[in-house]
């Protein structure tokens, strides 16, 4: 809806508990914006109040800025851009505030989970195996991938993503 809404083409699209520093955003830069990419944006994730620097979690490209002559949002669970060709920017990037309490991680686990299965069902794809999908994706998050620097908000982040892959 709101994309509709714009009297540009230039859009840029960030959640509520993202904050973009907008001095970032330099004429020279902003001039060499071309309509045929969309642009990701790394994405620095926050949880109980602490920066995760481990498993997975940066960079965590998500793509913000668009041309909506050329590309669209289309609203899935999380919503995503899609149309245009992913110019990776490393001039930007995004502090991503998301889960406050251990409570708000495991709802939204469940809630993103519950999307994510009706999503394949839709798609008429394969289930794959969940325990060994939640548990790979835990090790490889957790261990190999380094969570386990995070400490326990570390700990969290990587279960809950083995959570929802299970």
């Amino acid at each position: 809806f709101a994309e509709g809404q714009c009297r540009n083409d230039w859009v840029l699209s960030i959640d509520a508990d993202e904050r973009l520093d907008l001095t970032c955003f330099k004429k020279e830069w902003l001039a060499s914006l071309n309509p045929a990419y969309q642009y990701a944006f790394r994405r620095k994730n926050h949880i109980f109040g602490k920066r995760i620097r481990h498993g997975g979690s940066y960079p965590d490209w998500v793509v913000r800025l668009y041309n909506r002559r050329t590309a669209s949002y289309t609203q899935t669970e999380h919503g995503r851009v899609t149309g245009a060709e992913t110019h990776r920017s490393s001039e930007m990037e995004i502090e991503h505030f998301t889960h406050k309490d251990i409570e708000t991680l495991y709802r939204k686990v469940v809630h993103s989970a519950s999307y994510g299965a009706r999503d394949l069902l839709e798609a008429n794809k394969q289930p794959k195996n969940a325990f060994l999908s939640g548990l790979w994706m835990f090790f490889r998050l957790y261990i190999l991938r380094g969570g386990i620097l995070d400490g326990m908000a570390g700990f969290h982040w990587c279960f809950a993503a083995g959570l929802r892959s299970f």
